[in-house]
């Protein structure tokens, strides 16, 4: 992670290492997240619920590799997205005028 989000930031739009970096991060973002929750489940979550803690979050963290997947696959990729957070709003269409 320390060296694919500046990869991501960094990189030019449109640039071939784009797809590489958006499609890493779509893999070690959720692994780290995944990783992380399950110590903060292991700390905080009762001896008895914790496999069905788990479970449900393995089960978020396939939906989320699946979603960035789909994101990075068929839309703009997980920096082309976060640019479009920062990009200027697109001129509003004309309204038609009611019959």
């Amino acid at each position: 992670m320390a060296g694919l989000v500046p990869a991501a930031f960094f990189t030019p739009e449109g640039s071939q290492l784009q797809k590489p970096v958006d499609l890493a991060l779509g893999v070690v973002a959720p692994v780290h997240s995944h990783i992380t929750m399950n110590m903060v489940l292991s700390d905080y979550c009762p001896p008895k619920l914790r496999g069905v803690a788990r479970a449900g979050l393995l089960g978020v963290t396939g939906l989320a590799l699946v979603g960035l997947f789909k994101l990075n696959v068929e839309g703009p990729g997980i920096t082309g997205a976060v640019r479009q957070l920062w990009a200027p709003p697109a001129e509003a269409l004309p309204e038609k005028p009611a019959q």
